[in-house]
């Protein structure tokens, strides 16, 4: 599911095929809030190899800050209500921003910015909410304590 919404002129993409509040390349990074297109679901890049194995092609774009060591996957707005809370799992919705890079800025080994697309924009701008929280669930809990939760 993609979301593309009007914003300012200025965050306008080059693709026809990315939203339009995915900067274009000359501007950089922008500061966007959550809540008004998705919200943001962060956890350890330490834990990002496993979840992304978990949801293979069913994870839309993941951001990565490299300086503070965490990934992000965008979700439709209050898709995360009623979670449970997982351990190392931060919800950022409505109230607070997140930065957007371009969707140049990418993961390459010539050195990347430390702001990237782990996985970058493109046909799915979004990650299926509970599809997430099952990957997330089922890399972060026990075995046991999934399995007796779902028995």
């Amino acid at each position: 599911m993609c979301h593309s919404l009007p914003l300012e002129s200025a965050m306008t993409t080059t693709s026809p095929s990315l939203p339009d509040w995915i900067p274009p390349l000359r501007s950089g990074a922008r500061t966007l809030p959550a809540g008004r297109w998705w919200d943001v679901v962060q956890v350890p890049s330490s834990t990002s190899a496993h979840v992304l194995g978990r949801l293979d092609a069913r994870s839309g774009p993941v951001i990565e800050i490299q300086e503070r060591a965490v990934v992000r996957w965008l979700v439709a707005p209050r898709a995360t209500a009623g979670w449970q809370r997982l351990p190392g799992v931060r919800v950022i919705g409505h109230g607070h921003y997140v930065a957007i890079p371009p969707a140049e800025w990418r993961a390459s080994r010539d050195g990347a910015p430390p702001l990237r697309w782990l996985v970058p924009p493109r046909g799915r701008c979004l990650t299926e909410a509970e599809a997430l929280r099952e990957a997330l669930a089922a890399t972060l809990l026990a075995p046991a304590v999934w399995e007796a939760r779902h028995a």
